[in-house]
């Protein structure tokens, strides 16, 4: 599940983007069905190469891919430029993810909407864009990820957590957008439109994030161990931070938040 997303990554970037209504959907729906054929071969691949699952998990590198690159090619020379490949995709991916990150956290911050909203919604005088919002993401990412040294079913249950929280958003917006089209009510009029594919297609992603959602929770091995290693905490973890998120909503952000821009202006008309 967490292979295929990150194609709306690019929504985020919406406002830094030049005719926005028309470039960001296509470049969503074109960056999807370019890789993910890639994706799903290299994944068949992957697996087929995997000789023993018990010595890609215990292997010495602590990285399984590496173990199937060494049995797939039997040289050093060739699992090290693969492990290389593998390895500039992780940047690149990174790099777009801390993108969208940031600006979603600028965007919150924005509407007052996280704590100490004055200083990461602001945006940099020069380079025009939310450096501070980039510079928390960055720093927070780093914090968050030496989790893994100390304990790998915890950063694995952060990981978990991120498809949780992203199914759960999904199951919102595709549910209040199919609820307007199957009762035939107001959408409002878009510069890029599925047409009559808009309907089908809401009700397949709506089936896939239930489905998605569902089974984000569970472990990975039906024989749990006494310490709790291998289990998923991702539930103990989404129920959490949405009852904390809920406290601080009724208690403080609901009185400061200013919800979404209704109205944006630019150089030529207002929308």
């Amino acid at each position: 599940m967490f292979s295929v997303l990150g194609s709306d990554s690019v929504a985020h970037m919406a406002e830094e983007v030049e005719d926005a209504g028309s470039v960001v959907p296509r470049a969503m729906v074109w960056s999807f069905f370019l890789n993910i054929p890639f994706t799903l071969g290299m994944v068949i691949s992957y697996l087929f190469c995997i000789t023993s699952l018990e010595d890609a998990l215990s292997d010495p590198t602590y990285y399984p891919f590496i173990y199937v690159f060494r049995q797939a090619t039997g040289s050093k020379g060739g699992t090290t430029g693969m492990t290389i490949v593998i390895l500039l995709l992780i940047i690149m991916i990174t790099i777009s993810a801390m993108a969208s990150t940031s600006r979603q956290t600028f965007a919150f911050a924005r509407d007052n909407g996280l704590p100490f909203s004055s200083w990461l919604g602001s945006v940099h005088r020069t380079l025009h864009v939310p450096l501070n919002s980039i510079i928390f993401t960055m720093l927070f990412t780093c914090v968050i990820s030496l989790i893994n040294i100390g304990s790998t079913a915890a950063f694995n249950a952060l990981l978990s957590r991120s498809t949780v929280a992203l199914m759960a958003t999904y199951l919102v917006s595709i549910t209040c957008v199919l609820i307007r089209r199957v009762k035939n009510q107001y959408l409002p009029p878009a510069r890029w439109s599925l047409g009559k594919w808009g309907l089908p297609v809401n009700v397949i992603a709506l089936l896939y994030a239930c489905w998605a959602f569902f089974w984000s929770f569970w472990p990975i091995s039906n024989d749990m161990v006494a310490d709790g290693s291998n289990f998923n905490w991702a539930c103990l973890l989404f129920v959490g931070l949405m009852g904390i998120g809920s406290v601080l909503y009724y208690t403080h952000a609901r009185k400061v938040y200013d919800g979404p821009v209704a109205i944006v202006k630019d150089r030529d008309r207002l929308y």
